[in-house]
């Protein structure tokens, strides 16, 4: 879900004057999660709470992770995770 977006698409998040989306995911142990990147395919990760893998590394609570040159993330939860991203298009 987009919490903030510099794109009109994104009806429901808070406008940004940024090419960029913030987004949010709540995930349960075993849940994952599919986020397709589009060029330049620069996203920054970070849980706020829980562990997570994305795309095969662990992420802790409170720890980040800049992302790129991939097309997909895949966040999986280890544990309980609540995890904001930056992907900045």
């Amino acid at each position: 879900m987009a919490l903030a977006s510099g794109f009109d698409s994104d009806h429901d998040a808070l406008p940004i004057r940024a090419c960029a989306r913030v987004l949010n995911a709540k995930l349960q142990v075993g849940e994952s999660i599919n986020y397709v990147l589009r060029e330049p395919r620069l996203a920054y990760l970070v849980p706020s709470s829980g562990a997570v893998d994305v795309n095969s590394v662990r992420i802790h609570a409170r720890d980040g992770a800049a992302i790129k040159d991939v097309d997909i993330v895949t966040i999986t939860a280890i544990e309980d995770a609540d995890v904001v991203m930056v992907d900045v298009l």
